[in-house]
């Protein structure tokens, strides 16, 4: 009977300590993320200026891009132009896509316009523009196209953004 009395209270004292350490080990992992918590709350009061402004730079250097890179592509009368004004807002793989700068003048009048650019989503890695845009070859009845495209950025060495990859859903095409 000591033996049954010796291995309970040894039963006891296990579940005991054990109790003890899970209550110690919660109690540390509350510490830890109440201190966490603190220096977010410390670092988002000291510099919330700075990071607002660095955000909204970006943001403004993006959506100008934007608007950049599709007056580029959509805009012109000549497709080589097109190739040459997309130059500056896109890397040079994404360039290769649109052909080269070697067509040369085409003997069909071809007239490409920008109508309307909104830009529904934006952060520094992408974005998902609304694009709608007019088409006409020579006196052809012009041809409005509504588009969404996803953009995909990156930046150069110099630190600015370029377009990286565009993916261009036809949303309506209409006469």
């Amino acid at each position: 009977m000591d033996i049954k009395k010796i291995a309970l209270l040894l039963v006891l004292v296990i579940i005991g300590l054990f109790w003890f350490y899970q209550r110690d080990t919660k109690i540390e992992n509350a510490t830890v993320v109440e201190e966490q918590k603190e220096q977010t709350r410390k670092t988002e009061q000291a510099e919330p200026e700075e990071l607002e402004k660095s955000e909204n730079d970006a943001d403004s250097e993006i959506s100008s891009l934007i608007h950049h890179f599709f007056k580029a592509q959509y805009d012109y009368s000549n497709p080589a132009d097109r190739y040459e004004n997309l130059k500056p807002y896109v890397t040079v793989e994404l360039l290769n896509m649109f052909g080269s700068s070697d067509t040369g003048e085409s003997p069909i009048s071809v007239i490409s316009k920008v109508d309307s650019i909104i830009i529904y989503q934006l952060d520094e890695k992408e974005a998902v523009v609304r694009v709608i845009s007019t088409y006409q070859v020579q006196e052809s009845t012009p041809i409005h196209n509504d588009m969404l495209v996803e953009l995909k950025f990156e930046q150069d060495l110099t630190g600015d953004f370029l377009v990286s990859k565009q993916a261009v859903y036809n949303v309506q095409g209409t006469e």
